[in-house]
């Protein structure tokens, strides 16, 4: 089953008084939508591939965290009240981000089973939630229970150098996205270094608002020629800060063995 990509709907939308318009409505029939349209079972969730063994199972999850590039796949399931399920219905995809109101995107059809696959684009943390308008001269709909998708914070690392000779210096530079400080003037971070197998913290890193960038000059006097270092920098979740935590790329320096 091929997935549809999530787009804006035509004129529809959330009133907190009457929840969701139905962009599809017709006052003039009572035509029913979908195959065995009527009130429904609704339900949205993250359709995620594990292994177990040598096998390789799906879990249908309600939470997911990736990074700010990704596009996951959600999947949509109608059925009736008892069970049936509704074919060729037209849904929509509610999304809402932190303190916005709900938007609808859509319509995705339903397959002879009750199911329609939705990819979702990139962009930020969000909740989403499935609803359907069983007649299409009214606004009664249903809908599914809200689930979350997380985002990890995008967070750059850039080096001045990959090699460096003994008593070099090297520039790190780290990025953070200016979208990303929506609540908040300054986000706190670490460049960590590995050491032993272990990621231990080097040094502190601010992120100003203004900005969003942070640098560092490193100096290697008491090193081994040879020896590869290797960085990145870590953002932690924050309080007014709606993305989770995330990662750079690593990025590997090494001090050559001559000047």
């Amino acid at each position: 089953m091929s997935a549809r990509v999530a787009r804006a709907a035509p004129p529809g939308f959330y009133d907190p008084a009457r929840g969701f318009v139905n962009p599809d409505l017709d006052p003039t029939t009572a035509a029913a939508n979908g195959v065995n349209g009527a009130p429904a079972r609704i339900s949205l969730s993250f359709p995620v591939t594990v292994r177990r063994g040598v096998k390789r199972v799906t879990r249908y999850v309600t939470r997911r965290t990736i990074n700010d590039r990704g596009q996951p796949l959600v999947r949509a399931s109608l059925t009736t009240l008892e069970g049936a399920p509704i074919a060729a219905a037209r849904v929509w995809l509610a999304t809402a981000e932190r303190d916005r109101p709900w938007q609808l995107s859509g319509p995705f059809v339903t397959t002879g089973d009750g199911i329609a696959d939705i990819r979702l684009p990139a962009g930020a943390p969000r909740r989403l939630r499935l609803v359907y308008f069983p007649q299409a001269n009214t606004n009664g709909h249903a809908e599914s229970p809200s689930i979350s998708l997380r985002v990890r914070v995008p967070v750059s690392l850039h080096r001045s150098r990959k090699t460096v000779p003994p008593r070099g210096r090297v520039t790190l530079t780290a990025h953070i996205r200016r979208d990303v400080f929506t609540d908040q003037q300054t986000i706190i971070g670490t460049l960590q270094v590995l050491q032993r197998g272990r990621w231990t913290t080097f040094r502190s890193a601010r992120f100003p608002a203004t900005t969003g960038r942070w640098s560092t000059a490193l100096r290697f006097d008491r090193s081994r020629p040879g020896t590869r270092f290797r960085f990145r920098i870590r953002i932690p979740t924050q309080p007014a800060m709606r993305y989770s935590t995330g990662t750079s790329t690593v990025r590997v320096i090494t001090l050559r063995t001559r000047s």
